[in-house]
């Protein structure tokens, strides 16, 4: 796994072709000890997961749902749709789907919700995938980053 620096003072990894932003929030986080890449998951959450991290490294759009750019609402209406799972393109919707879990109780596919206006999808090994309008650019798009904060999290399936 290589590393770098960027000049924004964030640092990147680079594994199996995926950039991990491991200081998604412009502090001074760093990924946690003994994170491992997210393994293989089967099933209904695994093909979530599996498109999900398929589509690291596209554009970000607002009010998109792929297939070349998402907002990260719509990373998640795509996701799911693979799985014939229709669900609302709009964070706050998203919000109120499915059964809360707690952190320590995060499962694939499960949807994270770190701050107000944000989702992203549960890949397992402490990471997320997410579509973020984090700026100055190259930094916003798709992207597979540890959960750099929580406030709760849903389960769909």
């Amino acid at each position: 796994m290589a590393t770098k620096s960027t000049r924004t003072g964030k640092t990147t990894s680079s594994s199996g072709g995926a950039t991990v932003d491991v200081n998604d929030s412009g502090g001074s986080s760093t990924k946690p000890a003994g994170t491992a890449p997210p393994t293989a998951v089967a099933g209904k959450a695994g093909t979530v997961v599996k498109y999900a991290r398929a589509q690291v490294g596209k554009a970000y759009r607002f009010a998109t749902s792929g297939p070349g750019t998402f907002d990260c609402s719509g990373l998640v209406v795509a996701a799911y749709r693979q799985i014939g799972i229709s669900l609302p393109h709009q964070t706050g919707a998203l919000s109120g789907r499915g059964r809360a879990v707690s952190r320590a109780s995060l499962q694939p596919g499960d949807l994270i919700f770190p701050h107000s206006g944000h989702v992203a999808i549960y890949v397992g090994g402490g990471m997320m995938v997410h579509a973020s309008n984090s700026k100055p650019y190259p930094q916003g798009g798709v992207k597979l980053s540890t959960i750099y904060q929580f406030s709760y999290a849903r389960r769909i399936l």
